[in-house]
């Protein structure tokens, strides 16, 4: 391909080429062809240094190590033949090394791994979502026993006064008992 894809777009996307896998025993890629196969990919910068060594017919290694020219690196914790993890990464000098991107080949199918934030990202909105919905139910749910509590009985401001206290007096009833006891 001779674009590369890279950034937000390159997270929905997914490549995989049956007619590279079909020259493999069973479609199964092997550790040593991993990198041959990313390199058809959409995901594969040819202005790396992977593609200078190629055109050399060099070892990665041989390579000089020119700062800011990305290199893909296949990470040896995978599970062979269904599983590769290919970092994209930028070497500064021999101690200094940038992660750029994380690529996984799941069965012959290549994915770029969510960054961190993407991933959190995705999650809080998640919760959010979760919660937002939770307050819906909690407060329709608050509405309907109000709305039913008021159907069943009128309250009025003297009935709560009448049962808050219910040994209340008026100021007339009181004048009328004193006068009463004074006569």
């Amino acid at each position: 391909m001779a674009t590369t894809i890279d950034g937000e777009e390159a997270a929905h996307i997914c490549f995989r080429s049956e007619e590279s896998l079909r020259r493999f025993p069973g479609g199964a890629l092997p550790k040593e062809a991993v990198l041959d196969y990313f390199s058809e990919s959409p995901f594969y910068d040819r202005a790396c240094r992977n593609e200078q060594a190629r055109r050399q017919a060099l070892l990665l290694s041989r390579l000089p190590i020119q700062p800011g020219i990305p290199e893909y690196v296949l990470h040896t914790k995978g599970v062979e033949p269904h599983l590769y993890i290919i970092l994209k990464q930028q070497r500064e000098d021999h101690d200094t090394v940038k992660r750029l991107a994380i690529y996984y080949v799941l069965d012959g199918t290549i994915y770029q791994a969510p960054t961190l934030h993407a991933a959190l990202s995705a999650r809080m909105a998640r919760c959010l979502f979760s919660v937002g919905a939770a307050f819906d139910r909690f407060s329709t749910g608050l509405q309907i026993r109000a709305d039913k509590h008021r159907s069943e009985k009128t309250v009025t401001a003297s009935t709560v006064a009448t049962k808050l206290q219910p040994n209340t007096r008026t100021v007339q009833e009181i004048e009328q008992v004193r006068s009463t006891q004074n006569s």
